[in-house]
């Protein structure tokens, strides 16, 4: 127990040491971070294909498998739900109730702004990069313990799911808004649809299809919208700007 507790440690410290490395490189280079984090993706998964020659590693000890197959004693709640769960509540926390959360959304919105408001914008930003790779490597270690079985492209069709539960939650692919309940909701709504789909017995194929559709609605609506405010807004000063002085003058 004691070993295995150990080597998941290990493995959140590697993520969020990976993650630093996605931040530096971001921020040293004036990167998009999307295309930097898709890149050492690749790398990151040629380097675990290096490390396995190619092979699943299977056969964890029970104690890990535990953590991922079974309830919490007494009640029907599994043990990674709960993690899960308490990681969201303990994130939620930290991005809505903090300075250096509230300095995220800044950057997020404008990091010039933020920056000439005193904000150490680098450092905020790698910060979270950090924070995202201790957390794709806690998502690591109870997917590991739920299939008892390591691979070096494990988990790769999930990239999408992923990408459209943040964005379903309402964080905005530009920055600057979003949160944590919206998208541990948007999670379990699409585990639902997924799971729904499944019953049907559609196959995997057609469920990410219906994933990649909902995605590409949920941006398109939310364009829509923000076109649309942005006409209603300058429909507004252009009715406020025809009338002259005198008219208003008339109307009193």
């Amino acid at each position: 127990v004691v070993a295995i507790s150990v080597t998941a440690l290990l493995a959140v410290v590697l993520g969020a040491l990976l993650g630093l490395i996605n931040g530096v490189v971001v921020v040293l280079l004036d990167l998009p971070s999307l295309a930097v984090t898709l890149g050492t993706l690749g790398a990151y998964t040629g380097a675990s294909f290096l490390v396995l020659q190619g092979n699943a590693v299977t056969g964890f000890p029970g104690s890990l498998i535990t953590l991922g197959t079974s309830n919490i004693p007494g009640s029907p709640v599994p043990i990674s739900v709960a993690v899960v769960l308490a990681l969201a509540v303990a994130l939620g926390l930290v991005v809505h109730g903090t300075r250096f959360g509230k300095s995220l959304f800044a950057i997020g919105g404008n990091r010039k702004a933020a920056l000439f408001s005193g904000i150490a914008v680098d450092r905020v930003r790698i910060t979270g990069f950090v924070i995202a790779g201790g957390f794709a490597a806690i998502a690591a270690v109870l997917y590991l313990a739920d299939y008892n079985t390591a691979q070096a492209t494990i988990a790769s069709d999930q990239l999408l799911p992923a990408i459209t539960a943040v964005i379903l939650g309402g964080v905005s692919a530009y920055g600057g808004t979003g949160t944590v309940p919206g998208v541990v909701l948007a999670v379990a709504l699409l585990t639902l649809l997924q799971e729904a789909l499944g019953l049907h017995e559609l196959s995997g194929e057609a469920q990410t299809m219906a994933v990649g559709a909902l995605l590409v609605v949920t941006i398109g609506s939310r364009t829509l919208i923000r076109a649309a405010g942005e006409l209603r807004r300058r429909a507004d000063l252009r009715g406020i700007t025809t009338v002259s002085p005198t008219s208003a003058g008339e109307v009193a």
